[in-house]
Parts: structure tokens; sequence; C-alpha cells
């Protein structure tokens, strides 16, 4: 059998329709549970999803800080809900 698969998979075509065909049964199995394609993938560890950094820029971080140690805890704390 596996010679048969590795035989088979030089063409590209059939690869890609394989795979095509593939997907598409999935995501119709998917969409009777209102799952997602993404999530499936993601939920199975073909895919790992990289946390973007922090939106905030460094420099308000740096300004926040300073405003941190000149006015007290209590008025950093007050001032962000």
């Amino acid at each position: 059998m596996s010679k048969e698969v590795h035989r088979a998979a030089k063409n590209p075509r059939e690869i890609l329709y394989h795979y095509g065909l593939i997907k598409i049964l999935i995501a119709d199995k998917l969409g009777i549970r209102n799952d997602d394609w993404d999530d499936f993938l993601q939920r199975n560890q073909f895919i790992t999803v990289i946390e973007e950094p922090s939106a905030q820029p460094l420099d308000e971080l740096h300004e926040a800080n300073k405003n941190l140690e000149e006015n007290g805890i209590d008025a950093y704390l007050s001032s962000h809900p």
C-alpha cells in the first residue's frame, strides 16, 4: 500500500485534488457541528497560533512607568480603571 501511495503521489494535480477532497469532506462535517476549518487545524495541532506582541508602544509604557513613579500607585490606578 505504501508503495502505491508514494507512486501515485508524484503527480502534483493528484495531490492537490486529494487534499481538496479531504478538506471538503472535513469542512462539511465541521459545518454540521458549527465548527471552523482553522479552529480544527489549531485544535488538532496541524498549525500553531503565534500570539502577537502587545500593541502598546514602548514609549507609552515608559511614560506610564514615569507617571507611576512620580504620582504613586493610587493616582495610576485611579486613571486606569
